[in-house]
């Protein structure tokens, strides 16, 4: 259903990443003309990146293997330096309107005491360019190097209004985004399955995106992530990486073999109590701007039972809210995975294609919770939107 042939995979991947390749080379031909003795690092450095990118889309035939501290370097690289350069070039576009709209500019002027001026400014701008995009490159740094490894549990009561007696106290662990990758190792991984282990919950819920693309390993983190199945159901639903990946089916495959249950347009009843629950899981959903999601997907709600859908994209909570659904479990934004606060607002990318970021939502009586998940994308970095090892629990309203 989701499947793409591999040149129409290439160039939708590819073309999202041709602004980065575009300041890459920007960044490359100023560096070089600033510090011509450098220039043959800069354009060599602008060649590794650029064949960097082209290794990365196998689908288009591309078989070159990229070790995992290239693909590590190399994101850090490609995406630090291009937000670093993006505040330079704000700075110094600052700069340059304010030399145009100088005094001195509008006069014509050329004295030694108006040329002494500007010279003092121009220093002074270039001094805050270069802080301006060191400021970003620090932070970024600081999120590769320690918010990304911090895993954490967070402990969400979830309260509904008409919540059934039998489902008081239900607890349900949701791990997303995984992304066992260059940017998480095997180590990693188990540190988080070990925090999981002593949580204890009633079911186990993998809302999607256990690798980020082909050659990663999918099979070790998917054994690693059975280490959690004890007494408890486990369950999941695949995320668009596994569409990248082209591993939809080896991955449901290899689940079910470790004891996890992916459900792909799928339901599952459980019954606690007098109470049926009834799971739903639905493949990656790409974003659709009327919201009709779940059109010729009804037969996936059970009329009287606790219904619960897992979908990694959140978006579909606009549709499975209406359809009945009392709670949807979501994840696939990363909480925005680079996030700051500017006059009480949110700056993330993921609100540019969602309103459901992370944490939790409602619409009348249905709920949706949507995890910062585990893992990264793009940039091995996390800021603002530490990794989410989510232990919910259901409460009467």
């Amino acid at each position: 259903m989701h499947s793409m042939s591999s040149t129409s995979a290439f160039l939708q991947a590819y073309a999202r990443f041709l602004p980065l390749l575009f300041i890459q080379l920007l960044i490359a031909y100023l560096g070089a003309k600033r510090w011509p003795r450098l220039r043959s690092f800069f354009y060599g450095l602008f060649a590794l990146v650029f064949l960097y990118s082209f290794a990365g889309f196998p689908r288009f035939g591309g078989k070159m293997s990229r070790p995992g501290w290239m693909v590590f370097a190399m994101g850090l690289w490609t995406y630090t330096s291009t937000i670093a350069f993006a505040c330079y070039m704000a700075v110094e576009g600052i700069g340059w309107v304010i030399r145009f709209f100088s005094p001195s500019a509008r006069a014509g002027s050329s004295t030694a005491a108006t040329r002494s001026t500007d010279k003092t400014r121009r220093e002074l701008i270039t001094t805050a360019a270069y802080v301006a995009a060191a400021i970003p490159t620090g932070v970024l740094l600081y999120g590769c190097a320690i918010e990304r490894e911090r895993f954490r549990v967070e402990e969400v009561s979830i309260p509904f209004a008409n919540l059934p007696a039998d489902l008081e106290g239900f607890r349900i662990l949701q791990l997303s985004d995984v992304h066992r990758s260059a940017f998480l190792s095997q180590k990693d991984l188990t540190r988080v399955v070990d925090a999981c282990r002593e949580l204890k919950p009633d079911m186990i819920v993998h809302t999607g995106d256990f690798i980020s693309g082909k050659g990663d390993p999918l099979e070790a983190c998917i054994d690693e992530l059975a280490r959690l199945n004890n007494n408890e159901p486990a369950f999941g639903c695949l995320g668009n990486h596994e569409i990248y990946a082209e591993a939809e089916n080896l991955a449901t495959l290899l689940a079910a073999r470790r004891g996890i249950t992916v459900l792909r347009q799928a339901t599952t009843q459980i019954r606690r109590g007098n109470v049926v629950i009834n799971l739903a899981g639905v493949d990656y959903l790409r974003r659709i701007s009327s919201g009709k999601y779940l059109t010729g997907r009804e037969g996936l709600l059970l009329p009287g039972a606790f219904n619960v859908l897992l979908s990694h994209n959140p978006d579909v909570f606009r549709a499975s809210a209406p359809l009945g659904f009392d709670l949807t479990l979501s994840g696939h934004t990363h909480g925005g995975q680079i996030r700051t606060e500017i006059l009480h607002e949110d700056i993330d990318m993921a609100r540019f294609y969602t309103p459901y970021v992370s944490g939790l939502y409602r619409s009348g009586t249905r709920v949706c919770y949507v995890t910062r998940g585990i893992g990264s994308i793009g940039i091995p970095s996390r800021v603002g939107a530490p990794p989410e090892i989510t232990l919910m629990k259901f409460t009467k309203a």
